[in-house]
C-alpha cells in the first residue's frame, strides 16, 4: 500500500473491477478521457484486470479512501521505459468521488512521489484536462 494524506495507492483487486466498470461505462468520465474511451462489458472489464496485472510495462493502482479502503479511482503508470526511467501517469477518478477536495490533486502527488522516489523514474508525461 501507497499511503498518501487522504487516500492510499493500493494493488487492483477484483472487486474494484466494479467501479472501474462504472467510470469506463460513465459518459461524463468518458469525455475527459485523452485518446479513446469505449463502453466495455464487465466480462471485458474482467478479462482486462487478469491482463493487466501481470503487465510489467503498464501498472495500475486503484485509489482507495482510507477510512473503508473502498475504491474511488485508479492511477496509472504507462508505458514504463525502464532503460530511459520514464513513463506516462494518468488519472481516473469514480462518478461519485467528491469534486473539489483535492482527492486528485493527492492521487497524484503520492504517484508521483513514488514513481520518483521507490521506482526511481526521472520523467513522467502525461495529459490534463479542466
Amino acid at each position: 500500500m501507497i499511503e498518501g494524506k487522504e487516500i492510499n495507492l493500493r494493488a487492483m483487486e477484483l472487486e474494484d473491477m466494479s467501479c472501474f466498470w462504472d467510470m469506463l461505462n460513465d459518459q461524463a468520465v468518458s469525455s475527459m478521457v485523452v485518446g479513446w474511451s469505449f463502453p466495455v462489458s464487465k466480462e471485458e472489464q474482467n478479462e482486462w484486470y487478469h491482463r493487466a496485472i501481470h503487465d510489467v510495462k503498464n501498472k495500475r493502482f486503484t485509489i482507495s479512501q482510507k477510512e473503508t479502503n473502498q475504491a474511488i479511482g485508479m492511477v496509472t503508470l504507462s508505458n514504463i521505459d525502464w532503460q530511459n526511467r520514464s513513463a506516462t501517469h494518468g488519472i481516473k477518478l469514480h462518478p461519485t468521488c467528491p469534486k473539489g477536495k483535492g482527492i486528485g490533486t493527492d492521487a497524484v502527488k503520492t504517484l508521483m512521489k513514488y514513481a520518483f522516489e521507490e521506482v526511481n523514474l526521472n520523467r513522467l508525461d502525461g495529459s490534463w484536462m479542466e
